[in-house]
């Protein structure tokens, strides 16, 4: 499938992200934890799209891989 390589990626940022929860204070941490789990639920919403995808030629393939990565990148921008 395309694009496969994107949720490992996306699993390894979270990953990395849960590591710095544990070296965060407990304000900081319950803060960072909240975030986790908003962060794994879109990664679980970015995978039903990609599975979910049907070809329907390259122009339509090009923009959905345009607004899918747009979504990656307003995620990440916005959550660290």
């Amino acid at each position: 499938m395309p694009f496969s390589s994107l949720c490992p990626i996306e699993l390894y940022r979270i990953d990395e992200f849960k590591a710095e929860t544990e070296k965060a204070g407990n304000k900081l941490k319950n803060k960072y934890e909240q975030e986790v789990v908003v962060l794994e639920q879109k990664n679980i919403e970015l995978k039903r799209k990609l599975s979910e995808y049907k070809y329907d030629g390259k122009d339509k393939w090009q923009q959905f891989k345009l607004e899918l990565n747009d979504e990656i990148e307003v995620d990440w921008d916005t959550q660290i």
